[in-house]
C-alpha cells in the first residue's frame, strides 16, 4: 500500500500541532502505519490517537517535538514499533508506555533527555531494542530494566553517564547487545554482567575507565 502525504505549514517557531484531523494524511491505507517523519511537528493532541487502536508503527522522527501528552499512547495496544529519533523531548511522563504491551522497539535517540522514571519501561515486558543514544542522560534508575525479561539490545552511547548501578542488567537474561561508548563511566561494578549470558557485544570505548574488576568478564 501507498501512505499519503499532507504537507503542512508550520505555524510558529514551535512547528505544527499533530491534531486527529490532519494526522488522516499521515496515515497507511490500512491505518497500521502513522508516517509523520519529517513534518515540523511541535504538538501533538492528547487524544490524537484515541480511534487508532490498530496502529503497529509510529514514525515522528525528525519533528520539533519537545513534551508529549500523558496518556498520548494509552489505546494503542497493538503498537510494535515507536520512533520518536531526533526532537527536542526533554522529559518523558512516568506512565507514557504502561498499556504498549505488545512494543518491541522504541526509538529515543538524539532528543535531550536527561532522566528516565523508575518505572518508564515497566509494562513493556515484549520489548527488545531500546535506542537512547545521543542523549543528555547522567544516570540511571536501579531496576530500570528489570521487567525487560525479552530485551536484547540496549544503546545508550554519547549520553553523559557516570555510573552504572550494580544490578542494572541483573534479569537481562537474553541481553545481546550494550553500546555504552562516549559516556562519563569511570567504574564498573565487579559483577555487573554476571547474568548476561547471551551477551556478544559490550562497546565502553570513549568512556574514563582506568582499571576494571579482575573478574568482570568471568561468567560471559
Amino acid at each position: 500500500y501507498k501512505t499519503k502525504y499532507l504537507e503542512l505549514k508550520q505555524t510558529g517557531g514551535d512547528g505544527i500541532t499533530l491534531t486527529t484531523d490532519n494526522i488522516k494524511s499521515y496515515l497507511s491505507q490500512d491505518n497500521t502505519t502513522l508516517n509523520a517523519r519529517n513534518k515540523t511537528i511541535g504538538t501533538i493532541d492528547p487524544n490524537v490517537f484515541d480511534q487508532l487502536t490498530i496502529l503497529e508503527t509510529i514514525y515522528l522522527s525528525d519533528n520539533l517535538i519537545i513534551t508529549l501528552p500523558d496518556k498520548i499512547f494509552d489505546q494503542l495496544t497493538n503498537l510494535k514499533a515507536i520512533d520518536l529519533y531526533n526532537n527536542k523531548i526533554t522529559t518523558l511522563p512516568d506512565k507514557i508506555f504502561d498499556n504498549l504491551i505488545n512494543l518491541k522497539t522504541i526509538v529515543l535517540d538524539n532528543n535531550q533527555i536527561t532522566t528516565l522514571p523508575d518505572k518508564i519501561f515497566e509494562n513493556l515486558t515484549k520489548l527488545q531494542t531500546i535506542y537512547l543514544n545521543n542523549n543528555q542522560i547522567t544516570n540511571l534508575p536501579d531496576n530500570i530494566f528489570d521487567k525487560l525479561t525479552n530485551l536484547q539490545t540496549i544503546y545508550l552511547a554519547n549520553n553523559k553517564i557516570t555510573t552504572l548501578p550494580d544490578k542494572i542488567f541483573e534479569k537481562q537474561t537474553q541481553l545481546q547487545n550494550i553500546y555504552l561508548s562516549n559516556n562519563n563511566i569511570t567504574t564498573l561494578p565487579a559483577n555487573i554482567f554476571d547474568n548476561l549470558i547471551n551477551l556478544k557485544n559490550i562497546d565502553l570505548s570513549g568512556n574514563n575507565i582506568i582499571t576494571l574488576p579482575p573478574n568482570i568478564f568471568e561468567k560471559l
